[in-house]
């Protein structure tokens, strides 16, 4: 399972980074939406991305938005906050 995980809090990130790497997931991290979505739109190749619900520039809404408008969400999203 790949996990993408969306925060510009880099405690936030570690912590659910080191948490799911523990349970054997591949995990990936982004310091903001538009670094996640340079990387979704090369590969929407995640299972579960959690994004940040506010952040500077694009905010968690802003990234669910254009991968929705897009059609590249084969994914779930749990927004966090």
């Amino acid at each position: 399972m790949r996990i993408a995980v969306v925060d510009d809090d880099a405690s936030v990130r570690e912590g659910a980074v080191l948490v799911l790497e523990a349970d054997g997931r591949d995990v990936a991290a982004f310091p903001s939406g538009d670094a996640f979505l340079s990387e979704a739109k090369e590969a929407s190749q995640w299972d579960l991305a959690f994004l940040d619900l506010k952040m500077p520039g694009s905010s968690g809404f802003d990234v669910l938005r254009a991968l929705q408008v897009d059609d590249t969400l084969p994914f779930p999203v749990v927004m966090i906050s």
